[in-house]
């Protein structure tokens, strides 16, 4: 199964759908959220979570039915961008747009 057979759900928590067969979806798994998530950019193996007050969550989602937290940027978030320079833009509101390395460098 690819991530492009599966879809996203509620603003506070992120599902893992096997849509294979539209007619009868079925759900692999939840990460709840406390805060809503804003935006996700997935980069196997990681989905990165623009989850407001939350910050932004870094999930290995390599077994869809058990996404695991590797890493939380600490500070408020509305949208995150894996761009292809290589690094991680997050806006942050009053924060402005901050730029960090990506988890694929922290854990190899």
């Amino acid at each position: 199964m690819g991530w492009g057979d599966q879809e996203y759900g509620p603003a506070s928590q992120l599902e893992w759908i096997d849509i294979h067969d539209p007619a009868n979806p079925i759900q692999l798994s939840v990460y709840p959220t406390e805060d809503t998530i804003h935006a996700v950019q997935v980069v196997d193996p990681y989905a990165y979570l623009a989850a407001g007050s939350d910050g932004v969550l870094v999930l290995d989602i390599n077994a869809a039915d058990a996404p695991t937290l590797q890493y939380r940027y600490p500070l408020f978030a509305q949208d995150v961008w894996l761009a292809d320079d290589g690094y991680v833009y997050i806006a942050g509101g009053n924060n402005g747009v901050l730029v960090f390395e990506p988890i694929q460098k922290a854990f190899p």
